[in-house]
């Protein structure tokens, strides 16, 4: 790619450079974001509602970050897209059941 080229990336295809050492919040809100994984866990076990708060809690993160931090929006896509394979999955489980 040529120096002058202006490439575009997709939200996961993050070049090294562009994100240099993250803040510490970042680090955090990272962590939170992965953490909602979990959340989905809990509360789809407890119920069927529960679901959707984990991939909510993830969007609404990439939501507020995309702007401020490449590193948050990156976590919080990847987030988001491990909620909604598992859901699909579990979906496509009950359904073949």
């Amino acid at each position: 790619m040529e120096p002058s080229e202006n490439k575009t990336l997709w939200v996961w295809q993050v070049a090294p450079s562009e994100v240099g050492s993250p803040a510490t919040d970042d680090w955090t809100v990272g962590a939170l974001c992965h953490a909602s994984i979990c959340l989905t866990a809990v509360l789809g076990l407890a119920g069927g509602a529960g679901l959707v708060i984990g991939p909510a809690v993830a969007l609404g993160l990439y939501l507020a970050y995309r702007e401020r931090s490449r590193f948050v929006a990156v976590h919080a896509f990847q987030a988001i897209a491990y909620q909604a394979a598992g859901l699909t999955g579990l979906v496509g489980g009950a359904v073949l059941t």
